[in-house]
């Protein structure tokens, strides 16, 4: 038997919580798990009205791998990363190489630092995936 308490938290017979029915707050991100992005959802239905939900709907839920960056924001990313890597350029020669961003210059710089920060997540920060991304990002300004 499940009850319905508080209007949002749902309870089995032992008072266990099994379930909390929150809402999205507007303009978070809509993949975002983070329980800052959610808040308590008041319209649920009566406390004597039965809650059904599929064991395999729940399981598919828990279990469903992260959403992946769209497309659109991984591209915007890419430019970003591209327009940075031009201005660095710009303002220091050393990352210029014939008057171009010097991918491998820059990348090497990242990794130093990215490496010298003591709690920095430096999980995909390798040269070889930043010279990509820049050379990525600077080929999708000119589109």
């Amino acid at each position: 038997m499940i009850h319905f308490a508080d209007g949002f938290l749902v309870y089995d017979d032992d008072g266990e919580t099994i379930l909390k029915i929150v809402r999205r707050l507007p303009g978070s991100n809509p993949t975002s798990t983070n329980v800052c992005d959610f808040f308590a959802d008041v319209e649920t239905p009566a406390p004597s009205a039965d809650l059904r939900i599929a064991s395999g709907d729940l399981f598919a839920l828990i279990t469903a791998p992260a959403p992946a960056t769209g497309e659109r924001e991984r591209d915007t990313l890419l430019r970003q990363i591209g327009v940075l890597a031009l201005l660095l350029s710009e303002k220091a020669k050393v990352y210029q190489r014939g008057g171009k961003p010097n991918a491998r210059q820059t990348a090497s710089a990242v990794t130093e630092m990215a490496a010298a920060l003591p709690e920095a997540n430096a999980h995909g920060l390798s040269p070889t995936n930043i010279r990509k991304n820049i050379s990525k990002g600077i080929a999708l300004l000119g589109q």
